[in-house]
């Protein structure tokens, strides 16, 4: 007896994309294809196996394995009568769709004892053996309740990805503020007095003699209280659980914001480098 866990991912898809498809073709009007008749016969077996597909019962299983040879005798005649008078690309739908119903038999028939169901066709598994499931399913089958929960939560954790990730980026941000604003704070208040009068902007320091050096001084003294903001409220965030923690993620969201404030110091000193090195060859 063989025992192997399986999922239906494949088959949540395939019920969704057939209903969909009878719902479009219903909403277009059948009648407007080239066989009205076996497009009719086709909406049916779509919305006949999407049902099925949802179902997932021992019933639903045999009528999606019937379906399919059915499916497979209405798009021989219907594809055939137009590869004479097609272009390349609609002689090319119809391997593609052969290759694609028998593989989505193949999926379907390995999973009977999802489906519950205990009859088998031993002919074909007998010529085709690869296409034999395990005897027996292990776990809680699918269900819709299931699924919609499997969505909901993945849902959740998309968002919660998406509000950590954007928590980091705005605490990188507000550290990136909170060290423009040190610096020119302190270039506006000793600019004047200690590189040269006049001097009240970051910009203008390098302009004047040594107000490079004392550029990098500012810098570095804005960089020090700049650098402990993230950490203190990661600190401060981490002795009791708040509200906010429900909807992010408290480490990733501190580390992306590290991340931002580190390249962006990053960035200061290579521009302090390179002043350094284009004022050498001035």
């Amino acid at each position: 007896m063989t025992v192997n866990l399986q999922t239906y991912k494949f088959g949540w898809f395939f019920a969704i994309s057939s209903i969909l498809s009878a719902y479009s073709s219903l909403r277009e009007g059948y009648h407007a294809y080239a066989y009205p008749q076996v497009a009719f016969l086709q909406v049916a077996l779509d919305l006949v196996q999407g049902v099925a597909a949802v179902l997932i019962t021992p019933g639903a299983w045999y009528t999606l394995i019937f379906s399919f040879p059915l499916t497979l005798m209405m798009l021989l005649p219907s594809l055939g009568g137009q590869v004479e008078e097609s272009n390349n690309w609609t002689r090319l739908m119809l391997p593609a769709s052969l290759i694609f119903n028998i593989l989505v038999f193949a999926y379907f028939y390995k999973r009977r004892a999802m489906f519950g169901a205990s009859r088998r066709w031993t002919l074909l598994e007998r010529w085709c053996p690869i296409i034999v499931g395990p005897d027996q399913y292990v776990g809680e089958r699918p269900s819709v309740r299931r699924a919609v929960l499997t969505l909901c939560r993945a849902s959740l954790t998309l968002r919660r990805a998406v509000l950590t990730l954007c928590t980091g980026l705005i605490l990188g941000i507000i550290t990136i503020g909170i060290f423009l604003a040190v610096a020119s704070a302190m270039a506006w208040a000793i600019g004047p007095v200690v590189v040269a009068p006049g001097v009240r902007l970051l910009l203008d320091w390098p302009r004047h003699p040594h107000g490079l050096e004392w550029l990098v001084l500012v810098v570095l003294l804005s960089l020090l209280p700049s650098s402990i903001f993230t950490p203190l409220l990661r600190k401060r965030s981490s002795r009791k659980y708040n509200d906010w923690q429900r909807w992010v993620s408290v480490v990733p969201a501190f580390r992306i914001a590290s991340v931002v404030w580190g390249v962006f110091v990053i960035f200061v000193m290579f521009m302090l480098a390179l002043a350094f090195v284009l004022r050498g060859r001035v």
